[in-house]
């Protein structure tokens, strides 16, 4: 497929597919993907230009063996999930570089990029990074030990950080901002939330959703001026402390913490205010609620458990 200017839901899907290659096509907008790729092998993208995903970017789902080389993405950007063995180099987002790292270990990213994708990576430090107007910030797939810290990530479409199958991970000292979720966390243990400054966020989405995910800590992080505070699915044994949470809801009477299905969780010593309501507790046993947790949300109920 060559010298195309494409636009439609998607763009361009791929479904069980092998052996093709796409090249020197001009990607519009796409509703729901510019490319949706499923299921299929040995496929290869290049000189490819993505302008402006009005809602994705390249999806690239269960597709071993893809080549993604010297495309130019601009408010767009890649989602890989369960695909091995690819080549994905010498691209850019926003006019810096899109890093792809696989089955890299001890590894720093000192440069500044558009977007970072790390799939079976162990020991990565990603440090300072400004990464704006892409369709997730930063994805972590099967990656452990590695450092998030002191990065400035905002206008992302989806997360600012999509953690899945990831254990052992620190995010601390980021500034996250009007996202669609600042942190997505998927199958994933032992990771610290720490310190970070979640704001801004437009869309009634949690900033934080923990599912299926067991003994995190998240700890000391400021989370203000957005629509929802944190959410727990399926996840236990985790630590919520020490964070300082207001101005949730913009009327909403959802709580700020909210728990679904999840048991043994620590949540003490949180400063919740200007809320209508505090936590919400719902399907969740043998949680530890400390009731100091709760400043001020007075409008309805400071914890709901049903």
């Amino acid at each position: 497929v060559r010298n195309n200017i494409l636009s439609g839901s998607y763009d361009m899907g791929l479904l069980s597919s092998k052996n093709n290659t796409i090249m020197n096509n001009i990607m519009g907008s796409g509703f729901w993907a510019q490319i949706h790729m499923e299921n299929s092998i040995y496929n290869t993208f290049q000189n490819n230009t993505f302008s402006s995903a009005a809602y994705d970017g390249v999806q690239i789902y269960s597709s071993n063996h893809t080549t993604f080389c010297n495309n130019t993405l601009t408010k767009s950007g890649i989602f890989v999930y369960e695909s091995y063995d690819n080549i994905i180099k010498n691209n850019t987002i926003n006019d810096k570089p899109l890093i792809y790292l696989e089955n890299i270990s001890d590894y720093s990213i000192v440069e500044d990029v558009g977007q970072i994708v790390l799939v079976n990576c162990n020991n990565i430090l990603i440090h300072n990074q400004t990464i704006i107007n892409s369709i997730q910030g930063i994805e972590l797939f099967k990656t452990s030990n590695t450092t998030i810290s002191e990065c400035n990530i905002r206008l992302q479409e989806f997360e600012s950080v999509y953690a899945a199958y990831s254990n052992d991970n620190l995010i601390s000292h980021c500034i996250f901002s009007d996202c669609n979720n600042a942190l997505g966390i998927y199958c994933c243990n032992h990771l610290e939330i720490n310190s970070n400054y979640i704001h801004s966020f437009i869309y009634s989405t949690p900033c934080m959703i923990i599912e299926d995910s067991n003994y995190n800590d998240i700890i000391w992080n400021n989370i203000t001026d957005s629509y929802l505070g944190i959410e727990l699915h399926s996840s236990n044994y985790n630590n919520i402390s020490y964070n300082e949470i207001y101005n949730l809801g913009h009327g909403s009477a959802n709580g700020v913490i909210r728990l679904h299905g999840s048991k043994f969780n620590n949540i003490t010593f949180n400063n919740i205010h200007n809320q209508q309501r505090g936590i919400d507790h719902y399907d969740s046993s043998d949680n530890n609620l400390v009731i100091r947790n709760i400043d001020d949300c007075g409008t309805y109920y400071t914890v709901v458990v049903d």
